[in-house]
């Protein structure tokens, strides 16, 4: 199993309209994987983020988010530095890691299901990505899940050891500046 976690405690701002501007204060990305059965863990640093969220006026909502794939950190240098190679993240030519929403739809109470464009190394594609959002006095938290298939990205080459799906799963937590 092939885990990153991204651990982000930097300035992201929420701005719902009609609402406050947010500060996030805590984000967490982690990414699982089959690898030969081994798992691994690391972490990219840096996240960035626009986030203007409300849902009641889906439409208008718009979410953005990015890490430098250069920052990866598992742990083992060497592995770190193997990752940033073209056959990974080819992190010379391709240093940002995104995805922005394309539309959101409420599923339940705080349920939501968003499109999104992920794009990794210039390859993009429209991922649907289940969410939550709750909000409790100056508090907000999203916290979703999604699937990709590192193929589609052109991450890790063709490979009988590594997996081709990846779950990645996102918490957000922030705050009323």
């Amino acid at each position: 199993m092939f885990r990153l976690t991204i651990v982000c405690c930097c300035l992201v701002c929420i701005q719902a309209p009609g609402q406050s501007t947010w500060t996030i204060d805590s984000a967490v990305v982690n990414f699982h994987i089959k690898n030969a059965g081994i798992a691994v863990t690391g972490s990219f640093s840096g996240m960035q983020s626009d986030i203007s969220f409300n849902p009641k006026k889906l439409k208008k909502s718009s979410i953005k988010a990015s890490v430098d794939s250069r920052t990866v950190s598992t742990g083992i240098r060497i592995r770190d530095k193997h990752l940033l190679k073209p056959e990974f993240f080819d992190s010379r030519n391709h240093s940002i890691i995104s995805m922005e929403s394309k539309s959101f739809q409420k599923t339940t109470d705080d349920q939501f299901e968003g499109i999104f464009m992920v794009n990794i190394k210039g390859n993009q594609k429209s991922i649907p990505v289940s969410f939550t959002y709750t909000s409790s006095g100056a508090l907000e938290v999203f916290s979703g899940s999604f699937e990709i298939d590192r193929n589609d990205f052109e991450v890790g080459g063709a490979s009988m050891l590594l997996a081709d799906k990846v779950t990645v799963e996102i918490w957000l937590r922030g705050k009323a500046n």
